[in-house]
């Protein structure tokens, strides 16, 4: 049965505060921003030094993080994460709050403010959870050990998202140390529950009025790319009925595990309707059988078989007109197939998300960017799922999706380099400079 925190979307989706997201201009974006780091120029080269300074502390801090295991929905929940997280920022002056509606499940947001200003506010963000290890084999080094090789750490979550994570706090030691005047408040959210919707992590911050800012990074990406636009996704259970019976009786005992081959490979192939490309987000919709479960013992035919489907939809894309994509589907299998009994149910439901990239948080990540690593990274979409949609449209929060990460989700052997890593923690504290350094 589908947890009904998991389908809080489906009433929001069109209904949010921030839906129609503020107007911008390129030029003038663009104009400001250059302004900005102009005037903040004389602040970079000893801030860049002291990110080079701290190099030990935030490899250390990285592999503390990868260690401190954070699988999504196992036990131990992200808590362990978020109690090294909240006693390195408290050590820094940082007032940390907590939610945690379910036991281990824990959020938190730090905050710092600088010269007496709440604003301007500035956010780094990052996941705490983590997908599984998978097959262990395929691991050159153990997963939850953050392993240093030659320049890189090794690690479930290192890219996805765990380099975010520490990011976010490396930076946040950087800025409150800097002796510079600034003006306005630094801000750390590290959340739960990202690999499975957010709806147990950011969501809960947003429900108790405790996310805000007037410009965020959702740390991680690769150097080339800000991510400002994301899919949708719907998990989908459909389940097939059988008849229970001893295997003696196959030729006449409806078989679900068979039934459902037939399903699973049409529902694979299936296209969907009522969708337009997207400028941002590339290709178009698409389903992928993801899990399976059936049988109860080996000498007795299985009378059920489950699967699970997770669906990327494109933004403008609705839910409506993806249950009756599915439904067409299952009810041509059922008028080929009498003895076919399948339904299904919608397990997890998350929008599309984006921000224009004309929009200053945008424009200002790229200039902060090209003057750490010479790099301008283009504004484009993301095939799969964020946070960011929350932050846009139910916090009003203009949130971007930037690191110097590498192309490693969710695959064995996932790294980062010590490098871009550092690079990652420069490109904050310049952004965050852009907006809180003021004139000495």
């Amino acid at each position: 049965m589908a947890d009904p925190i998991r389908l809080s979307e489906v009433e929001i989706e069109g209904h949010e505060k921030f839906r129609d997201w503020r107007r911008s201009d390129y030029s003038e974006s663009l104009e400001e921003g250059r302004a900005r780091l102009r005037r903040v120029e004389r602040y970079i080269p000893g801030i860049l030094a002291e990110v080079d300074r701290l190099e030990e502390y935030a490899v250390s801090l990285l592999r503390e993080v990868i260690g401190a295991e954070s699988v999504n929905s196992s036990p131990g929940g992200e808590r362990p994460v978020a109690e090294i997280v909240a006693r390195e920022l408290r050590g820094q002056g940082y007032q940390v709050q907590m939610v945690e509606p379910e036991p281990n499940r824990t959020s938190l947001v730090a905050s710092r403010t600088f010269g007496g200003a709440q604003h301007p506010e500035v956010l780094f963000y990052g996941h705490m959870d983590t997908v599984p290890a998978g097959n262990l084999s395929e691991w050159r080094y153990p997963p939850f050990e953050g392993r240093v090789v030659e320049g890189k750490v090794f690690g479930r979550g290192a890219q996805d998202c765990k380099t975010g994570v520490s990011s976010a706090v490396v930076a946040a030691r950087v800025l409150a140390q800097s002796g510079l005047k600034l003006s306005g408040t630094v801000s750390v959210a590290t959340v739960a529950d990202e690999e499975a919707g957010g709806h147990k992590g950011v969501h809960q911050l947003i429900e108790r009025g405790l996310l805000h800012g007037d410009y965020a990074v959702y740390i991680e990406s690769v150097p080339e790319e800000v991510h400002i636009a994301h899919n949708g996704m719907v998990w989908l259970k459909v389940t097939v009925r059988g008849e229970s019976a001893h295997s003696s009786k196959k030729a006449t005992a409806t078989n679900a595990i068979l039934e459902m081959g037939k399903v699973a490979a049409a529902l694979d192939r299936m296209e969907f309707t009522d969708w337009k490309p997207h400028a941002l987000v590339p290709g178009g919709p698409y389903i992928s059988v993801n899990k399976i479960v059936g049988g109860n013992k080996e000498n007795m035919i299985p009378d059920e078989c489950s699967i699970t489907c997770d669906i990327r939809t494109m933004p403008g894309q609705t839910l409506s007109s993806v249950l009756a994509d599915v439904g067409k589907i299952l009810g041509d299998l059922r008028q080929k197939d009498p003895k076919l009994i399948v339904s299904h149910e919608v397990l997890t439901y998350g929008r599309s998300g984006e921000i224009p990239p004309s929009d200053p948080a945008v424009v200002f990540t790229q200039l902060a960017a090209e003057r750490v690593i010479g790099i301008t990274p283009k504004a484009v979409g993301v095939r799969a799922l964020t946070d960011q949609r929350w932050a846009l449209y139910d916090a009003g929060i203009p949130m971007v999706i930037y690191s110097c990460g590498t192309p490693t989700w969710h695959v064995p052997n996932e790294y980062i380099t010590i490098k871009g890593y550092l690079d990652t923690v420069k490109i904050l504290c310049v952004a965050a400079l852009m907006h809180l350094a003021g004139e000495e």
